[in-house]
């Protein structure tokens, strides 16, 4: 372990966290076993402004990630990886557009998706 010494502060890079000190008790911060271990940006390419899109944890049916009204070629920003094979459900909705549902694994690094959306002649919203 490589530590920086100091009368004040330690900081231990090797740590997850940061570990400090003031000589006479240390603090330490570290990832719990719950924590994500990075996020990563997932864009939508092609699905449709005010579309609603979420993502959902299989392993435990908890939302991952969701917007009511998204932008046109959304982008999520910090979507929480939690290690290799993070298997979730994504739905995408829209009111003049078949409803998208398909399985995804969620990857280690920032992805562009391609979506098409399916316009759906049979809905017609009376608003």
């Amino acid at each position: 372990m490589i530590s920086i010494p100091s009368p004040f502060v330690t900081i231990t890079p090797a740590a997850r966290g940061k570990m400090s000190s003031t000589g006479f008790m240390s603090v330490g911060v570290f990832r719990l076993p719950t924590d994500p271990l990075k996020y990563v940006n997932l864009t939508f390419d092609g699905v449709n402004a005010n579309s609603e899109i979420r993502i959902y944890r299989n392993s435990d049916n908890s939302e991952t990630a969701g917007v009511e009204l998204c932008d046109a070629n959304h982008v999520f920003a910090g979507v929480p990886y939690y290690g290799t094979g993070q298997v979730c459900t994504v739905r995408i909705i829209h009111p003049d557009y078949k409803i998208k549902e398909f399985t995804y694994t969620i990857p280690g690094v920032d992805q562009t998706i391609p979506i098409q959306q399916e316009l759906d002649r049979w809905y017609s919203n009376p608003i």
